[in-house]
């Protein structure tokens, strides 16, 4: 599972109890299909490069006032893509896609489409076996979470080596 040298991506990251079911839904679906184990994240954009100083400071001017918001996860989807295996698709809110356009223009990278998501599982599958998965985990998952900060993420190769570069605190304004 090989992605270009050297990517980073900007995650939202559920927290409290949404991230404990979702670790534990994903944890199970990894040991039950031997599947690569990552954790639960909502990529806002990804496939970013550059110096580590460089991007720090651009999520600082991503996040500049942004308060937080929610996440809302609705259907469960499926695609032959290896990072979009199996996945809940999140709610296009007004705050997700300003923030999305935002982290375009700061990071220049060609707005491409945004299909918000939180990946469930990775791997190439059958249709038949995901839309197996699909029924059982009842089509929906139908879960909100909060966001209040973004994580930069180094997000070369193998998810086993990804890691968090820093976290970037979303902040209320009054």
């Amino acid at each position: 599972m090989a992605c270009g040298k050297n990517e980073f991506s900007i995650w939202m990251i559920p927290d409290g109890q949404a991230f404990y079911d979702l670790d534990r839904l994903i944890k199970n679906l990894n040991e039950r299909f031997a599947t690569p184990r990552f954790q639960p994240h909502v990529t806002l954009i990804g496939k970013l490069k550059g110096q580590k100083d460089e991007l720090v400071e651009k999520c600082r001017e991503v996040i500049a006032d942004v308060e937080p918001f929610s996440l809302y996860l609705e259907s469960i989807s499926y695609r032959n893509n290896i990072y979009r295996s199996l996945f809940a698709n999140v709610v296009k809110t007004t705050q997700l896609v300003n923030l999305r356009k935002r982290a375009e223009r700061v990071f220049a990278v060609e707005g491409e489409e945004y299909h918000p998501h939180l990946s469930l599982m990775y791997n190439f599958f059958v249709s038949h076996l995901k839309e197996k998965i699909i029924r059982d985990l009842g089509y929906s998952l139908n879960l909100s979470f909060s966001v209040d900060k973004i994580h930069l993420f180094f997000t070369s190769g193998d998810p086993t080596n990804w890691y968090k570069i820093g976290d970037f605190i979303l902040q209320r304004i009054l």
